[in-house]
């Protein structure tokens, strides 16, 4: 407990071998492939170290567990937090802007029209697994190449490809039997 006290207080004093040694543990937790957030180490990393000047200076933490486990589980759910931002459904409210603006030719039907296949469109992306979204996230968000993401993912290129399809299939499927309508 000691040794604990210690190790906060020369943190916060911004030693720096302690500064790098809860470096060190912070990014054993944040650059895991498990969490698959390479792009966003660095902010994650700074989220966890002001997340813990925050706890540490204001004595909130209790030393109930040793400090190390305590980075561990702040730089966890640091990470979970940035996994649910990335995954989180959009504000219907988002959609307008989206749309075109109005002008003296404003149709409020096609507006209306227009406002209900996107909100659609997002109940489709959301109602398919997780890994289709991801898929298309990395393809059409982040503009990756099918090349890219199998060496990130160590598949062939050829894997992605089928998983790409199939996920579309699946979105296929969806938007027939939610709107009765045929789609090639």
């Amino acid at each position: 407990m000691v040794d604990d006290q210690r190790l906060i207080a020369d943190y916060l004093a911004g030693d720096t071998k302690t500064v790098n040694q809860i470096h060190q543990w912070i990014q054993q937790v944040v650059q895991s492939r498990y969490w698959g957030l390479h792009e966003h180490w660095s902010d994650i990393t700074q989220d966890v170290h002001r997340k813990l000047i925050e706890t540490f200076g204001q004595s909130r933490f209790r030393l109930r567990a040793n400090v190390r486990s305590y980075v561990y589980r702040v730089a966890q759910l640091t990470c979970i937090d940035y996994l649910r931002r990335q995954y989180r459904r959009p504000e219907t409210e988002t959609l307008e802007g989206e749309l075109p603006l109005r002008d003296e030719r404003f149709d409020p039907d096609q507006w209306a029209e227009a406002i209900d296949q996107q909100r659609l469109l997002f109940k489709l992306f959301h109602a398919l697994p997780d890994e289709c979204r991801r898929l298309w996230r990395s393809l059409f968000l982040d503009g990756r190449s099918y090349r890219e993401l199998s060496e990130q993912w160590h598949i062939s290129e050829a894997t992605v490809r089928v998983r790409f399809h199939r996920c579309k299939q699946r979105a296929l499927e969806l938007y027939r039997r939610w709107t009765r309508a045929p789609v090639k």
